[in-house]
């Protein structure tokens, strides 16, 4: 019924501008003995049929929009095509003038579509976001790019909305005091302190701020004056989001890069698309944080083949999943399998006939591996020497070791498993190449900090640290994983060498804590407390990258670094890898953790971890 309505409007709307074209023709008079008038009604029926044709009564008013705009103009054409067609075969248009057709299109148009205007904005604020009783909280937006003017639109459309966007903060200089969608940006980001305050000084202070692209940085000056005035940080929803149907008014918090405090560093994907590209790869942990990250790096960089090998079945399953729905034209193979199985990851090599292997299988959190140690040796030291002989012997060209810098100077035997895993590749003979890629805490990643620190503050706290000195090197998971195959692609000067990304300096976890707080728009002490909870067994205060005896080498990529490997006995090593391995399997966990002890001679237990001995017992050892 309401479609019949419409068309009928249509199409009376069409009669009378019809008529007020001829008006404005006639500088507004017509002459009494012109026809034209009488062409009115049969214009009116060539809408009406015309317009219901091309189904313009099936388009709802409530939701016009410029694409509506552009098929009732269609519409309208066509009719008046139509209607001067069949005049020119009737009268030859000796009583109409022809000026008087485009006018026509023009108010037709016009008059169609201004109640159609009306009537979405009545039912946009009809249908606007209700009130929670709380004032709409007044915010800047930083940047002025597609998303951001997709926001301004979706917040101007409500009547009701959440925020009120009071102005805009853009370094082009091109863009300073001019208007977009009535907002007017007020300076450039580095100007944000001088903006609040004035805005402070008419009494329209600021409650949040808003990121609006996905490429913007939460620098020193945004996150310095955020926290100084007690500012909410959020970001909208990226354009590839929208595209997957996520909301623009669903803010979203700062991103897990913004807390690294310098930029994310940038690799060269040129390098990493030839070295992988055509390749048959192995990712061994491929449903782990990095595992996962890394199939995903080199599923976009068109692989011959991948083989995606986890113990765990949900992560193996998760992962496949994700890599058969946005890479369906990738050839891949999942294996259930733990790295421990020699015979089993055996019949995966000769099966798989890789180029490349990437090893990313092993336990990470230190105190879960100081409490298991038998289960930590056997997967990251065992697991990555079955990893590694196994290479040798099918002939792969490059297997690269994901390591960490808690293999510097371990105080746990999660570190120490890692640098007898890192010894043990070093040396191994054969004409594979062993890449061994350190790296520090990756934020994001499954059981770390940052993940641990939003469930707290979601619960209300407190946020647990365990030392208020504590510091840590961060990088996040893309940029590890690209490191990763970086790594793997760069000529190779040393034999089996190690290489670490220029991380920066330290953050203290304290910092890192409170930047979580305040940047969630509360405030520590007041909403969410911070607790210190004491160094949990193995932990260290601070982590080293590197040791003194490695020097540090630049390579053709400006933020990453080469040390020199450490040269040991081949044999001396496979001998205690063998003795550790003995000692796994009867359950001597004393032994497994001292055989480790006599591979990496820098590991010296925590005194709180419980394999810890007082100098003088070592020395009697």
């Amino acid at each position: 019924m309401r479609g019949l309505i419409t068309l009928f409007y249509d199409a009376i709307i069409g009669g009378a501008a019809l008529y007020l074209a001829l008006l404005l023709r006639f500088g507004g008079e017509i002459p009494a003995t012109s026809e034209a008038p009488l062409y009115a009604v049969p214009y009116a029926i060539i809408c009406l049929i015309t317009f219901g044709l091309l189904g313009m009564q099936r388009r709802m008013w409530r939701y016009t929009s410029t694409s509506d705009a552009v098929a009732l103009s269609y519409a309208v054409a066509l009719s008046i095509m139509v209607t001067a067609s069949l005049m020119f075969t009737v009268t030859r248009l000796e009583h109409f003038p022809r000026t008087a057709f485009p006018i026509l299109l023009m108010l037709h148009v016009a008059l169609s579509m201004f109640p159609r205007f009306i009537y979405k904005r009545m039912s946009e604020k009809k249908s606007g976001v209700k009130r929670t009783g709380q004032k709409p909280k007044n915010a800047l937006v930083i940047g002025t790019g597609g998303a951001a003017d997709l926001f301004l639109k979706d917040v101007q459309r409500q009547s009701s909305a959440s925020y009120k966007i009071l102005g805009i903060l853009d370094d082009d200089k091109g863009k300073q005091n001019r208007l977009m969608h009535g907002v007017r940006i007020l300076g450039a980001v580095a100007q944000l302190e001088a903006v609040l305050n004035k805005l402070d000084k008419s009494r329209r202070r600021i409650d949040m701020l808003i990121l609006s692209e996905p490429g913007l940085t939460l620098n020193k000056t945004i996150l310095e004056v955020a926290q100084d005035k007690s500012l909410l940080v959020k970001r909208l929803p990226s354009l590839q989001d929208m595209q997957d149907g996520e909301k623009l008014s669903n803010l979203k918090p700062v991103m897990i890069e913004d807390l690294l405090r310098r930029k994310p560093v940038q690799l060269d994907d040129a390098a990493l698309e030839s070295f992988v590209a055509g390749k048959r790869v192995l990712i061994t942990g491929a449903g782990g944080s990095i595992g996962s990250e890394i199939c995903r790096q080199i599923a976009m960089r068109n692989p011959q083949h991948i083989t995606l090998l986890d113990h765990s079945e949900y992560a193996l399953y998760g992962i496949d999943m994700e890599l058969s729905r946005k890479f369906p034209e990738v050839k891949k193979s999942p294996v259930l399998a733990n790295v421990r199985e020699r015979t089993i990851l055996g019949d995966v090599f000769k099966e798989g006939q890789f180029d490349v292997v990437f090893h990313a299988a092993a336990y990470k959190h230190v105190p879960l591996v100081e409490a298991n140690a038998i289960s930590g040796v056997a997967t990251n030291m065992i697991g990555t020497s079955h990893v590694a002989d196994l290479c040798a012997e099918n002939g792969v060209e490059s297997m690269v070791i994901i390591s960490t810098d808690k293999a510097v100077n371990p105080t746990n035997v999660m570190g120490a498993t890692k640098r007898a895993a890192e010894l043990y590749c070093q040396n191994h003979e054969g004409k594979t190449n062993y890449v061994t890629v350190r790296f520090g805490n990756v934020l994001g990643s499954t059981g770390s900090v940052v993940p641990l620190f939003q469930k707290q503050i979601r619960e209300g706290g407190p946020v647990t640290i365990t030392h208020k000195d504590m510091t840590r090197y961060f990088m996040t998971i893309p940029e590890a994983v690209q490191l990763v195959i970086q790594a793997a692609a760069l000529e190779i000067k040393e034999q089996n060498p190690i290489y670490m990304l220029n991380m920066g300096d330290p953050v203290r976890i304290y910092d890192l804590a409170e930047d979580m707080i305040r940047l969630s728009g509360l405030e520590v002490g007041r909403d969410i407390e911070i607790k210190e909870v004491g160094l949990r067994p193995g932990e260290k205060l601070f982590e080293e990258l590197s040791y003194d005896s490695e020097t540090m080498v630049k390579t053709a990529h400006k933020d990453i670094f080469c040390v020199n490997p450490v040269s040991l006995d081949t044999k001396v090593v496979k001998a205690q890898c063998e003795a550790v391995k003995k000692a796994c399997e009867i359950g001597d966990v004393q032994g497994a953790v001292d055989g480790i002890m006599a591979l990496v001679e820098e590991y010296t237990p925590a005194e709180n971890s419980p394999y810890y001995k007082p100098q003088n017992e070592t020395k009697a050892s």
